[in-house]
């Protein structure tokens, strides 16, 4: 359960301003251990509409890997915005 907690409260940290969900799972490898995967699945209106999710073996990977997958949509919804915004400029002064 400490390990949950732990995993929780850094995704919370990473995606201070996104909602914030993580899961833990255990699944069998085929040589008969068990494997614990981590997922972070973050959503807001500053990704984007679409929630992202990011699934790995260590829960510093799984934030890691969406921290890259947050940032790209950051920087795609901020420059969407500033182009409709430019669009609205040209309109109103045209």
């Amino acid at each position: 359960m400490c390990d949950f907690v732990n995993f929780r409260n850094k995704a919370r940290e990473a995606f201070s301003t996104l909602i914030v969900s993580v899961l833990m799972f255990e699944k069998g490898s085929g040589r008969g251990g068990e494997v614990t995967y981590y997922r972070v699945k973050v959503a807001g209106p500053a990704i984007g509409p679409d929630p992202m999710s990011a699934t790995a073996a260590s829960a510093q990977a799984a934030i890691d890997a969406l921290i890259r997958q947050v940032g790209q949509a950051r920087r795609q919804v901020s420059e969407a915005r500033q182009q409709q915004q430019l669009s609205r400029r040209a309109l109103t002064y045209a």
